[in-house]
Order: C-alpha cells, then sequence, then structure tokens
C-alpha cells in the first residue's frame, strides 16, 4: 500500500492541475455576479458660475472624490477602477444647505448595460463666502544690498494702487499690498518686474492661491534711483546777524549732521553745510528764537537730502550785555590774614563801588554778597592799596578790579595804644582774626545801565 502511494508522484500533481483548470473554465463558463467598493473617483465641478456670478468664492469642505459599490459579472467587476468612473457636481443643484449631489456613471457605455452602480450617498459640501475688493497702495520693500556708500534714494512703480479681491474671511487679514525688490551690489539706477503680493498684519506673505486672492494687477515694474551717500556737519552763521550790544547765550540745533546724496563727484566735495544768517530776523525785545532750515534749500542742484532729517531746527536765546555798578558800605568788608601783633583798620570812608559787565537776565537777579574779603597777608606797617575780593560767577565778569586803603601799625608788647575812636580797627594776636561787624543796616544798591555809565565817562 505504501508503495502505491509513493509511486507516480508526476501524475498525482498532473491530475491536480488539471482539476484546477477544469474548476477555472466551469467558473468562466458561469461567471456569477459579484458585489465591489471603488473610491477615490474624482469629481468634476459643472456650472461653478452659479455661485462665482453672485460675486460669491467657495471652498469644497468635503466630497472632492466619490465613492461606488458596482455588482455585475466578476470578469468586468474586478477590472473596474476609479478612472473608469466620472463623477460629476453641477452647482445648479445647490441646495439652501449648500450640499451638491454628486452623480457618477461609468465611462465605458458596454459595460453600463452589465453592471449596476449601487452609488453610495454622495454629497459635495460647500462654504461659501461673499468676494470683497478693497484698493491697497503698493508698498515697496528694497531688500538685499548695493555697492558699498550707496543708497536707493527713490523708487518709481508702474501702478502705485491696485484692487485685490479675496473672501470676506481673508481680507480682514490682509495688511497691505507689498512689491520686494531685490538689489545686488548695484550702484546705479537699476529696473525689476516685480510679482505683488499680500501681506498679514505680521507682515508675512499670504499665499494667494491657497487663499482665493486676486489682484487686478498682479505685476509692476520698479525703478530704482540709486545714489552716492555721505553724512556731512551742519552749522550756522547767526552770530553775524545779532544786533551789536547782543551775543547768543545759548543755541541748540535739533541735528548737528545729515546725509545727502547724489552724484558721487559732487557729493565727495562736500563737508558742511552752513546755514545763512538771512534766514534770521530779529524781531525788537525778542530774545527766544527757533529757526527752521529746510536743508534742501541749501544744497547744490543734483544733491538732495537722504532719511527723514529733512529739516533743521535752531533754537537760540540771545540777551544784551550790560554793565552795572554796586556801591557797597566799607562795613562789609572782612579784614583777613591779618599780621601778628599788628592793628588794622580801614582808611576807605563811607563806601566802595565795583561794576560787573555780563547779560541783563543774569545781572537783574544778582545779589551783592554779604562780606567781602580783603587778605592783609604778607603786609607791612603803613597804609595799603588792598583789593576787595568778590566773587565772579557764569554770565557776567568784573569790569576793574577793587582796591581799598588799609592801614596797619604795628604793637608795641606790654603798651597799649589809643586810637580814635571814629577809626575802624582790628587787631590780630595770637593767630586770632576779628572782622569788622555791622553796626548799621546794609546800603542800598545803585544799579546802571552801561549806556548810562559810558555817558558819565
Amino acid at each position: 500500500m505504501k508503495k502505491y502511494l509513493t509511486n507516480n508522484i508526476l501524475l498525482k500533481i498532473a491530475s491536480v492541475i488539471f482539476a484546477i483548470i477544469l474548476w477555472l473554465i466551469v467558473l468562466n463558463i458561469d461567471d456569477p455576479d459579484t458585489t465591489r467598493t471603488i473610491s477615490n473617483i474624482e469629481v468634476t465641478i459643472e456650472n461653478a458660475d452659479a455661485v462665482t456670478s453672485l460675486n460669491k468664492i467657495y471652498n469644497i469642505v468635503a466630497g472632492q472624490t466619490a465613492t461606488v459599490s458596482v455588482t455585475g459579472p466578476r470578469s468586468i467587476v474586478d477590472k473596474l477602477t476609479a478612472a473608469d468612473f466620472v463623477a460629476t457636481a453641477d452647482f445648479n443643484e445647490l441646495s439652501q444647505t449648500n450640499s451638491v449631489p454628486i452623480n457618477v456613471d461609468l465611462k465605458k457605455q458596454t459595460y453600463s448595460d452589465k453592471v449596476i452602480i449601487n452609488s453610495k450617498t454622495n454629497t459635495m459640501r460647500l462654504s461659501i463666502e461673499d468676494i470683497e475688493s478693497k484698493e491697497f497702495e503698493v508698498e515697496i520693500r528694497n531688500i538685499g544690498y548695493l555697492a558699498d556708500n550707496y543708497v536707493i534714494y527713490s523708487n518709481r512703480i508702474s501702478n502705485k494702487t491696485v484692487t485685490v479681491y479675496a473672501p470676506t474671511s481673508v481680507m480682514n487679514t490682509i495688511a497691505g499690498v507689498v512689491a520686494e525688490v531685490v538689489s545686488e551690489g548695484q550702484s546705479e539706477n537699476f529696473t525689476s518686474e516685480i510679482t505683488l503680493s499680500c501681506v498679514g498684519m505680521n507682515g508675512r506673505s499670504i499665499d494667494s492661491a491657497k487663499n482665493n486672492i486676486t489682484i487686478d494687477s498682479p505685476t509692476a515694474t520698479v525703478t530704482c534711483v540709486v545714489y552716492f551717500a555721505k553724512e556731512v556737519s551742519v552749522t550756522d552763521t547767526f552770530e553775524n546777524a545779532i544786533p551789536n550790544g547782543y551775543s547768543i547765550i545759548e543755541k541748540t540745533l535739533s541735528s548737528d549732521k545729515v546725509t545727502i546724496v547724489g552724484n558721487r563727484d559732487v557729493v565727495d566735495g562736500i563737508n558742511t553745510l552752513v546755514i545763512p544768517e538771512d534766514i534770521l530776523e530779529i524781531v525788537s525785545n525778542n530774545k527766544d528764537y527757533t529757526i527752521a532750515c529746510d536743508i534742501a534749500t541749501i544744497l547744490p542742484d543734483g544733491v538732495y537730502v537722504y532719511g527723514g532729517n529733512r529739516e533743521i531746527t535752531v533754537s537760540m536765546h540771545i540777551d544784551r550785555m550790560v554793565e552795572r555798578t554796586y556801591n557797597i558800605d566799607v562795613k562789609k568788608l572782612a579784614l583777613a590774614n591779618i599780621p601778628e601783633n599788628y592793628v588794622a583798620s580801614i582808611v576807605t570812608k563811607g563806601s566802595f563801588s565795583y561794576t560787573l559787565a555780563g547779560m541783563e537776565d543774569v545781572l537783574r537777579n544778582y545779589q551783592t554778597q554779604d562780606a567781602y574779603n580783603v587778605s592783609l597777608e604778607g603786609l607791612l606797617e603803613g597804609t595799603h592799596s588792598v583789593r576787595v575780593n568778590i566773587n565772579v560767577e557764569d554770565g557776567y565778569s568784573l569790569v576793574r578790579e577793587v582796591y581799598v586803603e588799609v592801614n596797619l601799625e604795628k604793637i608795641d608788647e606790654g603798651n597799649s595804644t589809643t586810637k580814635d575812636p571814629n577809626e575802624e580797627t582790628t587787631t590780630k594776636r595770637d593767630e586770632e582774626t576779628t572782622d569788622v561787624k555791622e553796626n548799621e543796616t546794609d546800603e542800598s544798591t545803585a544799579d546802571v545801565d552801561a549806556d548810562q555809565e559810558n555817558t558819565e565817562q
């Protein structure tokens, strides 16, 4: 038995193959029906103007592809693919819920009588928005680099404004329209054809195709004017316009530098710009002035101001130079550094005077000193003309030094000295100094204008 089963192996294999072939023949002759699901059938839109003609835009939320179930002979159904079907969504059938039914058919009519399309529920759902239009001024953005010390002074564009069309939700995110001009080391004028783009609130570009944005003029021609640039200093000659007897007390410029541009051979020769004095108009009794100068008015032809610093403002305060004379009672003199064993007395009687020269506003508020020191250091016995120490601060000066007469008399040790009771006397002993004390009220101060004093002299 075992020998019978293991012999004739080739015959047994051939029998199996023959059985399979026989089964396939029977199956094909019978060709039973079968059902199969086919997906990813691309949907074609028909009559889209049913929406777009109403100035609206649509986005497909669902239903970009269709799925069907087909039943038919296995020999046909098994060969079908998504490419054998056509699916259409006719927007004329748009419902109030923004849905469109999808119709699916076989492309080959020879199959249509043999295959049944059991269409599953295929519906295209839309999101529909109004299309808005808005006009924008095109902003030119220069990016890249130029040759050293060269700048783009100005840009000229073929269309300064454009109209943008976009869905309402997208339009609310558009901040502007820009033309980005790329420079690559130029040192002279150049022209570029630029594709315009919309930018959002963050300054970044918005994808026009993805967001259904349309620009009526999507491109523009931009010409860039390139000049050589240089920073120069700014000064003025207002001192020459100040009337005699007056001086500039304080002056500030809003900026002492400005950048100018133009052809290099011209700009290279300019280092300083001078604001002329003829734009300053002196008004009687006016001491404060603010003078605005348009730098463009003092530039040579073909040279221009670069940047926003076009106007320089000069703020200035002027004042009249006057002289004031002050009469001071000698009782305000304080004798200092009296030599040891000497008696000092002020010979000058009544008062002394001094004259200050300075700006009127400063001397108007000037206060005389509480005391005026006179140093007797290094002097010997006798009568001396000694300088009075008068404090001088910014804003005024002492016209001439002032001197008073002081007498020094040596005292013999052990002897007393009798002095005239009407004479001011000060004695220094044991390194101790006693100043003259005030016994009467302060003297009055007389102010005299410089013009008056010059007349008296």
